[in-house]
């Protein structure tokens, strides 16, 4: 892992909740550098096919999470709040993302599942 990696990931593992799942954790920056990771509801519409599964966070509202679900025929999980979302990603305002089908995701949905 390069240095920047390294810090990026001990940070987040600092500042993130305990209950934060560490693979999304450690394997983020990589989701971000290999651009498997969206956000925007328009454009995961256009690649709603190739999402391994979302990203939502807590304070997403009832209807855009059932919106959601009638949308996306994949996994929907929680990681938390904005906040969350900015500190992995570092996109800001972010309440849903969608992860594309990669050996990436294929690692880290494993561990997601079993929060």
């Amino acid at each position: 892992m390069t240095h920047y990696l390294m810090s990026h990931v001990s940070r987040l593992m600092s500042n993130c909740p305990k209950s934060m799942n560490e693979t999304l954790i450690k394997l983020a920056p990589f989701l971000l550098r290999a651009r498997k990771i969206a956000t925007g509801r328009e454009n995961l519409k256009k690649k709603a096919k190739s999402l391994a599964f979302l990203l939502v966070t807590t304070d997403l509202s009832e209807n855009s999470l059932n919106q959601a679900k009638r949308d996306y025929q994949c996994p929907i999980y929680t990681i938390g709040t904005m906040e969350t979302m900015k500190e992995l990603f570092g996109f800001e305002n972010t309440k849903i993302a969608g992860v594309f089908r990669s050996s990436l995701a294929d690692s880290i949905e494993p561990t997601l599942k079993g929060q």
